[in-house]
């Protein structure tokens, strides 16, 4: 939806875990390259910026720009700032935030239990 020049861009990285932030692969720099340049080209407000700003973007990692960038947080802060540099625009936002941890599930089927339950009775006969 184009109705906001604001563009919200959270990269989200899937192998981060519990507050860990791994390096990231060369072939997932390369997917949240496309990732945003695609979201830029969906839903900017102004088409033709998006368009400059993008084939920016694709021309930098073509030199090889990111190559260092293997921690999220960077990668974000510089093609942030590559964003900046071809079209200023404090509307736009792009940062990393670490996935949550799934909450755990309440034990419904009573496996838990019944883990507490066998456990109890082995410390029982040691």
């Amino acid at each position: 939806m184009r109705s906001s020049s604001i563009l919200f861009v959270i990269l989200l990285s899937t192998i981060c875990s519990f507050g860990q932030t791994p390096d990231l692969t060369p072939t997932q720099v390369h997917a949240v390259i496309d990732s945003l340049c695609s979201r830029l080209e969906q839903s900017y407000i102004f088409p033709d910026t998006a368009v400059k700003m993008t084939q920016y973007l694709r021309a930098q990692y073509k030199k090889g720009a990111y190559a260092d960038c293997r921690d999220p947080r960077r990668l974000a802060a510089r093609l942030a700032g590559d964003l900046q540099a071809t079209h200023h625009d404090d509307h736009l936002r792009l940062g990393y935030q670490a996935p949550h941890p799934e909450p755990q599930r309440a034990d419904t089927t009573g496996e838990a239990r019944r883990q507490r339950e066998e456990n109890a009775r082995r410390f029982a006969d040691a």
